[in-house]
């Protein structure tokens, strides 16, 4: 009897628990108290209290979404309520870093990642240091590159620039007359394993041609002379450091190979810490740098540059280079030769899936775009003594590989040179070696003019009848008289001795009369100038 009495104390306490009543109830009367417990409202009791349930109230707080109900007691029936409030959302997304702050702002619902772009070139080395007096770092990584700045210096001209158009044109002649056959390759050549490709053509681009230029290496000193043929030739690189230290330029700049950065090509003297410019951007930035810069440009030229002079050098920065090229500097990738009319220049250019003539002599006016920056290196002094001061192959009067002149035809030598053919001219023809508005500057000091051959009807050394030979006169036109009491004219039977006792700017010349009785055969001469003392 204890348990089921303990029994109905507990439902009767539980009753009480509900109604909150004291008084005390039996056990007959246990099922009327219970009905009383639900209604529907204050005046019928004995049914089940049926409510509907409550709505959540939603907030955002710092750390959750959080809901809160607050319900009647009793029975609910209708499923639940449901609640809602409006929240932006952001899909899944990459955000790129730019030069603004961007935002993601409060309260918003991502749906997918975030993925905050990172970049393995945020790095010292590729910060500029500063700028306007002000470092510069970004997210917090400060900057080590210095900013190259143009330097203002002298633009020096020397008698050296004709050798170095004459370097240039050598290629130019090698090409046009078949010395050798070029093919257009950045990965072969004179600064690789191989100077000839799998058909035996020597390979060549812009870069290599611009740097045996300067280095006073013309084509008949370089190790393409004689290697057309030969498939897949084994080159040493080295030897392009050791030709120009030989050269017999007096420009060439052995600086070239003398480089102290890494960041430069190694044709094998690493060991020695040495390094050398290699392509067309480094070798704009050498000479960028030491203040040799003519003309700079944000945007294409529309008309020549004026008063461009030979050996000079211009550079473009293309559109079509190569990601490679445009992370050099100013983004430069081609480069040529001004030879010394000022509006052309020679160039090496093609396709390596091309077989093409590859050596070009071009004008200015027709590839203006894209020209970014013009240097003139210090080619050196005037007028060593000992120094050749005519060129082998460029002559003002035939920039190319021939010219007919009054219906006779002057044609390039291979080994140096010219040769008149055997034809008398319809008129007085001067062909000019050097022309009078590119005259060479002569120091004081004695010259010897040779490299004529004696005419067929000349009568000797004394025929001063015969119009034929090799001369030099003043700027203006007026005579040189030579040590022999003479004007300085060879003719073939000797050199031709003068003495200068101030500077004194001249030019030279080769002139043949039309009246000439007799041209049988054609002459080939070498005309020469050397400062003797």
């Amino acid at each position: 009897m204890s348990e089921l009495s303990n029994i109905f104390q507990s439902i009767a306490n539980a009753i009480k628990a509900v109604s909150g009543k004291d008084k005390k109830i039996s056990p007959k009367n246990f099922t009327d108290e219970i009905s009383k417990l639900s209604y529907i409202d204050d005046t019928v009791t004995g049914k089940v209290n049926i409510i509907p349930s409550a709505k959540p109230e939603i907030t955002i707080e710092d750390n959750a979404i959080v809901a809160v109900t607050t319900q009647e007691n009793g029975y609910i029936n209708d499923g639940g309520t449901r609640n809602s409030i409006p929240i932006e959302s952001r899909s899944e997304a990459t955000i790129v870093p730019t030069t603004t702050n961007q935002e993601l702002k409060g309260g918003v619902y991502l749906k997918g990642k975030q993925t905050i772009m990172g970049d393995e070139n945020l790095v010292s080395e590729n910060i500029l240091r500063g700028k306007n007096n002000k470092l510069i770092s970004i997210f917090g990584v400060k900057g080590k590159v210095d900013k190259i700045h143009r330097m203002n210096a002298p633009i020096t001209y020397s008698n050296q620039d004709i050798q170095v158009v004459d370097v240039a044109k050598s290629y130019y002649l090698a090409a046009i007359n078949e010395y050798a056959s070029f093919q257009y390759k950045q990965s072969k050549g004179i600064f690789y394993q191989y100077i000839t490709d799998e058909n035996g053509n020597c390979c060549i681009d812009c870069s290599t041609f611009g740097n045996c230029v300067t280095r006073g290496i013309d084509f008949f000193s370089s190790p393409y002379n004689g290697a057309t043929g030969t498939k897949n030739l084994v080159n040493d690189p080295k030897q392009i450091k050791t030709l120009c230290e030989n050269s017999k330029y007096e420009y060439a700049d052995d600086y070239l190979d003398k480089q102290l950065d890494p960041a430069f090509y190694d044709l094998g003297f690493s060991d020695q810490g040495l390094y050398s410019i290699r392509n067309a951007a480094q070798l704009a930035e050498y000479y960028y740098c030491k203040g040799y810069t003519v003309y700079e440009f944000d945007k294409s030229p529309t008309t020549v540059p004026s008063g461009l002079k030979g050996g000079e050098l211009i550079f473009w920065s293309k559109d079509s280079a190569t990601n490679g090229q445009k992370s050099r500097f100013k983004a430069i990738s081609h480069v040529a030769i001004v030879d010394r009319t000022g509006t052309a220049y020679f160039q090496v250019t093609g396709s390596e899936s091309n077989k093409g003539q590859t050596v070009f002599y071009s004008q200015i006016k027709d590839h203006l775009e894209y020209i970014s920056l013009i240097v003139k290196p210090n080619y050196g002094v005037n007028t060593k003594v000992g120094l050749e001061l005519l060129p082998k192959w460029y002559y003002d009067s035939c920039p190319l590989a021939s010219i007919k002149l009054n219906g006779t035809t002057f044609t390039i030598n291979k080994k140096g040179g010219f040769t008149v053919g055997k034809t008398i001219p319809t008129a007085g023809t001067t062909f000019y070696i050097i022309n009078k508005n590119n005259c060479l500057t002569l120091d004081p000091g004695t010259y010897k003019l040779s490299g004529a051959v004696p005419h067929e009807t000349s009568t000797g050394a004394t025929d001063t009848s015969t119009k034929w030979g090799i001369s030099i006169k003043k700027e203006d036109g007026s005579p040189i008289t030579g040590d022999n009491g003479n004007t300085v004219w060879d003719r073939g039977y000797g050199t031709d001795e003068f003495t200068l006792t101030e500077e004194t700017k001249v030019y030279v010349y080769f002139y043949m009369s039309s009246n000439l009785t007799a041209m049988t055969k054609s002459y080939s001469m070498t005309p020469s100038l050397i400062r003797i003392k």
